[in-house]
């Protein structure tokens, strides 16, 4: 996948770390695409995965008394 075809002068912002963001490059972000695209895996893994932590974490909200634990 090529995000830009010529000379990029914007940065994507992405996290690598949990506590210190940093600024990926157009060509980190080719480079972590592409070794996602050769392991198989396609940003659908990624989407789900937080899609499937949110709905449990929600759903655990719904049986436990927030106000209690808080």
């Amino acid at each position: 996948m090529v995000l830009a075809s010529g000379r990029a002068h914007g940065q994507v912002v992405r996290y690598k770390e949990a506590n210190s963001p940093k600024l990926w490059t157009v060509a980190e972000v080719d480079t972590f695409t592409q070794v996602m695209n050769r392991r198989g895996k396609s940003a659908g893994w990624l989407i789900n995965t937080n899609l499937t932590a949110a709905g449990l974490l929600l759903s655990a909200c719904c049986f436990v008394d927030l106000g209690a634990v808080a």
